[in-house]
């Protein structure tokens, strides 16, 4: 294994079409990105057992025909 630095990156870091302000955007989008996809993660998360339970307690709400005491 070489220790040179990888061309591709360098040439990569050095591009005249990566300003600092193009580098700036593409982060703020990534930031923009992944905060949605989180807020869809949790509120998939928290609406999932809210619906689990509505069906629960659906299905227990209904009363017994009648209750047996042995």
């Amino acid at each position: 294994m070489s220790n040179r630095p990888n061309p591709t990156v360098e040439a990569r870091a050095t591009s005249p079409e990566l300003t600092p302000e193009c580098i700036n955007s593409y982060i703020v989008r990534a930031h923009q990105m992944r905060s949605e996809e989180l807020s869809r993660a949790f509120a998939a998360a928290f609406s999932a057992p809210r619906r689990l339970l509505e069906r629960f307690l659906a299905r227990r709400r209904k009363p017994a025909t009648r209750t047996v005491y042995s």
